[in-house]
Order: C-alpha cells, then sequence, then structure tokens
C-alpha cells in the first residue's frame, strides 16, 4: 500500500518535555498536516527510521530533526525523496534561538552562520523546503552555507486540526465574555513571557498566564478573553497562539519578530482568515505535490 512517511522527534501524543506537559507546536502542527494527507501516513521517530521505510513510501515529510543521526540523514540523501517541513531553524546550532545563544556571533546579530556540513547534502538532495513563513525563510537565506539551496513554497502559518476548527466554529455561535489579558506563561525566555506581563502592567491591565493548560483550557480562555499579548524577544517562525487567538475573538498584540504577522493570510478581515487557516493543511499537500513529481494528487 502507498503511503507518506512522516519522520520527527515527537509527535502530537508526546509531551514537549517534563516541564511544558503537552505537546508543543510543531508536533500540533505535525498532526494537522497528517490528518489531511489524502494518503495512508506512517510516522516513525528517528530511532525507528529505516533505508526500507524510505524506500517503500511515495515521500517523506521530515519534521523536527533534533534526534537525526548521520546516518539517518545519509539515508535521506541517497534516497533524494525528502521534503524538508522547517518548524525553527534546523541548520543552525541554536535552532534559531538567538537570544539565548551562549555564542556571541548569534546572540547579538541575530542571524544565523552555522556551517551544519552534514545538513547540505540533505538541503542539496531534497525535493524540496516547506517554510512555515517568509520571515523564517529569511534566515535561511541569510546563511551563507545555505543560500539557495534548491525549491521552496512558504505556508504564510502553522496548521491547524479539526478539533480546533470545529471549536472554533462552536465559539462563532455563542455569546463571548471577552475580559481580561492573557499573556504567555513559558520559562523558555525566547516566548517574551516577562516582556508581555510588563507590557500589561505599564497599561494598567491585569492578565492571566497561560502555562500548563491542555490546548482546550488554552481555547476557552482565549475565547473569553479581550486581548493576547505576544511578544517575544526573537524569532518567532510562525506563532500558533497568536494565530488561536484572533480566531477565538480576542484582539492580538504582538511584535515584529512573529513570522505569521508579515503574511498575507494575517491582513484577511476575519471572516477569509478563518477560512484560509481551514484550507491550509490541504494547502500544505498541494506544496508537497508541487515540489515532488511523483506525489500525485
Amino acid at each position: 500500500m502507498e503511503y507518506v512517511l512522516f519522520v520527527a522527534d515527537k509527535f502530537s501524543d508526546e509531551m514537549r518535555s517534563r516541564s511544558d506537559l503537552f505537546p508543543g507546536g510543531a508536533e500540533r502542527t505535525d498532526e494537522a498536516a497528517i490528518q489531511a494527507c489524502p494518503y495512508q501516513v506512517k510516522k516513525v521517530k528517528w530511532e525507528r527510521l529505516s533505508e526500507k521505510m524510505i524506500k517503500d513510501s511515495i515521500v517523506v515529510i521530515v519534521g523536527n530533526s533534533g534526534d537525526a543521526k548521520s546516518k539517518h540523514l545519509e539515508m535521506l540523501t541517497r534516497f533524494r525523496k525528502h521534503v524538508l517541513f522547517e518548524h525553527d531553524v534546523r541548520i543552525c546550532n541554536w535552532r534559531g534561538n538567538f537570544p539565548v545563544a551562549l555564542e556571541p556571533i548569534h546572540r547579538f546579530s541575530h542571524r544565523c552562520c552555522c556551517r551544519h556540513a552534514e545538513w547540505r547534502p540533505v538541503f542539496q538532495s531534497a525535493l524540496g523546503v516547506i517554510y512555515l513563513t517568509k520571515l523564517q525563510k529569511k534566515y535561511y537565506d541569510d546563511n551563507y552555507f545555505f543560500r539557495g539551496h534548491g525549491k521552496s513554497e512558504i505556508l504564510g502559518s502553522s496548521l491547524f486540526d479539526e478539533e480546533f476548527l470545529q471549536y472554533v466554529e462552536q465559539k462563532s455561535c455563542s455569546t463571548l465574555c471577552n475580559e481580561g489579558t492573557l499573556v504567555p506563561g513559558t520559562s523558555t525566555k525566547i516566548k517574551g513571557a516577562k516582556q508581555a506581563q510588563r507590557f500589561c502592567k505599564e497599561k494598567g491591565w491585569e492578565f492571566t498566564k497561560i502555562r500548563n493548560f491542555t490546548p482546550r483550557q488554552v481555547w476557552d480562555a482565549m475565547s473569553n478573553a479581550k486581548r493576547f499579548v505576544y511578544l517575544p524577544i526573537g524569532l518567532e517562525p510562525a506563532g500558533r497562539m497568536p494565530v488561536e487567538a484572533r480566531l477565538l475573538g480576542s484582539d492580538v498584540i504582538v511584535n515584529e519578530h512573529v513570522g505569521v504577522a508579515g503574511e498575507e493570510i494575517w491582513k484577511l478581515e476575519d471572516t477569509e482568515f478563518v477560512e484560509a487557516i481551514r484550507k491550509q493543511p490541504h494547502r500544505f499537500w498541494k506544496l508537497v505535490r508541487d515540489l515532488s513529481p511523483d506525489f500525485a494528487l
């Protein structure tokens, strides 16, 4: 049976870490893509990836790759049937988290100059690369060692599954409270939790921190909040939470580091925005098809 092979560090049925008890945005975006795939999908973590799996697949979608070993990258390079799906900055030793980088060039210039020689053949042999936003792609293009490697496409946002979209539809038919302010409560420095809290205090707004909420608790909070403040101190390649907040009726305050805010999709009127976000998982597979001549829909 024909199948799409999806390889990543983790999937949506796992918590992000011991301190973050629920799956991360990359895993949730991957799951939305997997649910929308027109073919059977075989999910595999890097340690279980085999040559046979790659050989037998129609196309290989490569998600987050912190656990990938040299032998895995060599397999991808040899078979040349992979599409790279970028969630952070895979080619960077700091994964694009420049403000917390110990190495001063990254920390002060906010750009990546990593050679990552083992990844260059993977990019050169890829069918193509799918970026979340133009802002994310810029960080790859600014790296001399990865500039101009092959074909690429840009989604414009993260992907959202049917469960969330149904929740949005249900909430749009109900009366919302729209009170209070939400800010991220994560301990991850780059997400700018302290900056968002400081901003709210300067405005005189009381706020609630979102931390270790279930996805449903996050949605409930957003659907009843007046606003969501998200001010990361470095690159946020796309930004799931601002999209969730906007879809659920909150005013959204972001800064220039949030990739989705620079996309055409963000400029749409609310009704059009909802419809465009709904189509994104299917559009992802259209982009895969455009990059892969053997992947027919």
